[in-house]
């Protein structure tokens, strides 16, 4: 009878075990972006590469008092933000803190290394940088986050 119930933990632990490796091998991190505004939002995201660079896309569309969810294959320590209305742009250019990664200024885009320089950027543009802790984050998006376009100035 001991040697059973011996027998019968140590299975019990290597399935334990097995199943937190195959927990921790699946890491998943999540995102939640809403949209606290009164105007539909073109939101642009970002997450940091292993090698300093980082990595954005664009654009989705968020409707006002929509959310979104982002699913990633990693935990990241923070994440990168950029959203444009018709009169608006989140983050204004006297917000911090703020990363400059690259952008399309209304065209979708995908840019795996969004450093100046590389590829089809030329120019980079302020991101919000946001925490990322845990495996999961929402970021609500309120009009005092926003600002208006100085006059004159492009937003790409």
């Amino acid at each position: 009878m001991r040697k059973t119930l011996r027998s019968s933990s140590a299975q019990c632990a290597v399935g334990l075990l097995l199943v937190l490796v195959a927990a921790t091998a699946q890491a998943q991190s999540r995102w939640d972006i809403c949209n606290g505004t009164r105007e539909q939002l073109s939101v642009a995201t970002g997450f940091p590469n292993p090698d300093g660079s980082a990595h954005t896309q664009g654009w989705r569309a968020l409707q006002s008092g929509a959310c979104m969810t982002l699913n990633y294959k990693s935990i990241y320590r923070e994440v990168y933000l950029r959203a444009m209305s018709n009169r608006n742009y989140y983050p204004p250019l006297s917000t911090g803190p703020v990363i400059h990664l690259c952008a399309n200024s209304r065209a979708a885009f995908d840019f795996p290394d969004a450093r100046a320089g590389r590829g089809a950027c030329s120019r980079p543009v302020p991101f919000y940088a946001l925490p990322f802790t845990g495996n999961h984050t929402s970021t609500r998006i309120t009009p005092d986050m926003g600002g208006p376009l100085p006059q004159g100035h492009s937003i790409d």
